[in-house]
């Protein structure tokens, strides 16, 4: 055998060498995604957590450390809608405090501690923990300090809370992140926490890590939770793909569903507390006219929106109050997407109004796209809908003075609970973006805080019907939370806040056994 010969042999095996090479990675690539550690969540995030407090987070990645690091008195149980499972509003667990009871027809509750928690740094919780948690809560928080008459301690493992009267938020506000309890005189140290989840490492800008509480109650099914932060949308993406991240993670809709193709990944989806609306400024011309906004609400291509806008990602909405709650009442909302209809309405409203705005924050493109396609709608109804895209600044300013016709907002709703939702949307005492004022209806919204049972549902269920007949806003669309995760990720349920509660995440049986 020649020297060439001997070459050519030794380049063909290395060829071969190089091909078995590439397909072990992709194998272990694979293998790493479809069975990644079984003991460790591995988590990416764009940045990182600004503060423990639970009283001056307002970022979505404080909010998760602080639900996983602390405990609360109570927590939600819950149910399957949809085919989804998900918290029950309506349904309320102990979870720090071992029992609750009601007493005076809802204007006191007695919270019974568990005797054998301990903060991370080894300190009994007690009731005075719990009352010096509350108060401060009651100090920052105007909504639950008008709630709340007096906090008692009963004995080292009891504390009383008393209300100036029956509230349906009050337990909303006990399973909040805000009611997360702290060590007394501590405002939200690493080691305050009583959470299933403690913090061991945290390299600001860098990583956090988190090791499970063993013998915690809420039984912790990962080891560890590793976090790390990672500013590139593009490099998390390809963490995902790997498998060097488990997930969950939220992408950018217009790159989800391509990597969901992937052979490791699967969307996680579930129903929100999230209302999309429209805002007719009742004040201003032509919208102080009710056949105008009838008209409007007919020329409203709700279906088109969720398409285009939100990827399909949602329902169509019938009410401000969302879906999922008990008190939804959909059969009072009259409009869908009728031309036809809404020039019918808009020539017996006798308005001569042909040209119109919608505002929007400047370069905030869902905004911009959801009113182009309402620019196109109402040109089939004869209507001119001008685009105007202000600063940050002169937006809220035109907000809240009233210096607009029609705004679209996406609420968030932090309390599931349907009078609350009402009653920040139309009878809220700090934002007054709604030009709108109808007497019956805050006396049906304040009444149904104190009411119970078929009497609240029947005062909400006429609340809306009023809102269906004088059509101050227009529900376009209920989104639905988006995630993405390796395949194996099991137990995601959605909470208000939108953080992930990394206790209820497991690995798949399916998986861990080679399957």
């Amino acid at each position: 055998m020649d020297s060439h010969q001997r070459r050519l042999k030794r380049l063909g095996a290395i060829i071969l060498l190089a091909i078995f090479m590439l397909f072990l990675i992709y194998g272990l690539t694979e293998k790493r995604s479809l069975q990644a550690p079984i003991k460790e969540l591995s988590l990416v995030w764009s940045e990182d957590a600004r503060t423990l407090d639970p009283l001056k987070a307002d970022d979505s990645h404080s909010i998760e450390l602080i639900v996983n690091v602390f405990d609360r008195l109570l927590r939600y149980g819950f149910r399957y809608f949809k085919g989804m499972r998900c918290i029950d509003p309506e349904r309320f667990l102990p979870s720090l405090a071992e029992s609750f009871e009601i007493l005076d027809g809802g204007k006191s509750y007695v919270f019974k501690l568990r005797k054998d928690m301990k903060f991370h740094d080894g300190t009994p919780v007690t009731s005075k923990d719990v009352k010096y948690s509350l108060e401060k809560l009651s100090l920052a928080d105007s909504k639950f300090r008008k709630m709340v008459d007096r906090i008692e301690i009963v004995d080292p493992f009891t504390v009383k809370v008393s209300l100036r009267s029956p509230n349906s938020l009050f337990l909303h506000y006990i399973c909040s992140y805000k009611a997360s309890i702290v060590k007394r005189g501590s405002s939200g140290e690493i080691d305050s926490g009583t959470g299933p989840y403690k913090i061991v490492e945290w390299k600001k800008g860098e990583k956090i890590v988190l090791e499970a509480v063993k013998s915690h109650y809420l039984n912790p099914k990962f080891d560890k939770v590793k976090i790390d932060i990672v500013k590139d949308p593009k490099t998390i993406e390809a963490m995902l793909l790997s498998g060097e991240a488990t997930g969950p993670s939220r992408v950018p809709l217009e790159d989800l569903k391509i990597m969901a193709k992937s052979r490791n990944l699967k969307i996680l989806e579930a129903s929100t507390f999230d209302v999309v609306f429209l805002i007719l400024n009742c004040r201003k011309n032509p919208f102080n006219n009710t056949k105008v906004r009838r008209a409007f609400a007919s020329a409203v291509p709700c279906e088109k929106i969720g398409e285009v806008a939100f990827d399909g990602f949602g329902t169509i909405a019938k009410s401000v109050v969302p879906e999922n709650l008990p008190e939804h009442n959909s059969s009072s909302w009259m409009f869908s997407y009728n031309i036809t209809e809404a020039r019918k309405q808009l020539l017996q409203s006798g308005t001569s109004v042909k040209v119109f705005s919608i505002t929007v924050p400047l370069g905030d493109a869902k905004q911009i796209e959801v009113s182009s396609i309402l620019q196109i709608a109402m040109y089939s109804l004869g209507l001119d809908l001008v685009i105007s895209q202000e600063k940050r600044n002169n937006y809220d300013k035109l907000v809240n003075e009233g210096g607009f016709q029609v705004i679209l907002v996406w609420k968030k709703n932090l309390f599931p609970d349907s009078a609350e939702i009402l009653r920040e949307i139309f009878w809220n005492e700090t934002i007054q973006y709604l030009f709108y004022s109808n007497k019956r209806l805050n006396e049906l919204i304040s009444r149904s805080f104190e009411l119970s049972g078929p009497s609240r549902k029947l005062a909400l269920f006429q609340a809306q019907r009023i809102l269906a007949e004088e059509v101050p806003v227009i529900p376009i669309l209920y989104p639905t939370d988006i995630l993405l995760a390796n395949k194996a990720i099991e137990g995601y349920v959605y909470y208000p806040d939108g953080a992930l509660r990394y206790w209820e995440l497991h690995w798949s049986s399916t998986s861990t056994n080679g399957n």
